[in-house]
């Protein structure tokens, strides 16, 4: 994948919301999450297409513990901070018809409803490797302890893919079909996020399309 030298994708995060129970994740949103972490850093092939990380087949999947709400998100290129929980732009809705010829409209407009507050990611991932929940006060001062920001996140997490970002999945009525975002930081100027279109096949979800988001 070409990349453009973008700087680190700086996503401000803004007034931390607690999460009700209608925002609590699902058995079926980890299911998503599971088979999406196993495609993204664990299958060689799809691995390569969307090309979220350097690490191939990396020890343990570090994880942001809070997942974006609604409104558009500054950037900032120019502090070598780690990316931020992300948030819903308006114009997504749009950007995800276009880009991803297969979404039906209803399912894009269940996933903006569904990520319109903030959600906590628990401990229920089953991936083959350890899971790290860090939240983002916990990657700040990973970042803020040395001159090297990266350098010292991968003493803290070594073979690690990064920094990985989901969305809540957005699940169609029919249960076939899901999309979800994964955005995954790994460097400065090294990262991209994606919305996938995934479609279920027996007890695991298989990536159909992917729209690119953003690339460092």
């Amino acid at each position: 994948m070409r990349r453009s030298v973008l700087g680190v994708l700086i996503v401000i995060h803004v007034g931390l919301t607690a999460c009700s129970s209608n925002h609590t994740l699902t058995p079926e949103d980890y299911a998503i999450f599971n088979s999406l972490i196993h495609a993204l850093f664990f299958d060689s092939i799809t691995s390569s297409r969307y090309d979220l990380a350097s690490e191939a087949e990396p020890q343990q999947i570090i994880v942001q513990s809070q997942i974006f709400g609604a409104e558009q998100a500054s950037k900032d290129a120019t502090q070598p901070r780690p990316p931020l929980p992300h948030r819903v732009d308006p114009s997504l809705k749009g950007f995800l018809l276009r880009e991803l010829p297969g979404v039906e409209a209803a399912l894009v407009q269940q996933f903006i409803v569904r990520n319109q507050k903030p959600t906590v990611v628990s401990d229920s991932f089953d991936v083959g490797v350890n899971v790290v929940l860090l939240t983002v006060d916990s990657l700040r001062a990973v970042f803020e302890s040395e001159y090297d920001g990266w350098q010292a996140f991968y003493r803290h997490y070594p073979r690690s893919q990064g920094i990985l970002e989901l969305s809540r999945p957005a699940i169609s009525d029919d249960r076939s079909r899901a999309l979800v975002y994964a955005g995954n930081q790994y460097g400065y100027v090294e990262g991209s996020g994606w919305y996938f279109l995934l479609e279920r096949d027996g007890e695991r979800w298989v990536i159909v399309q992917g729209a690119l988001s953003w690339v460092s």
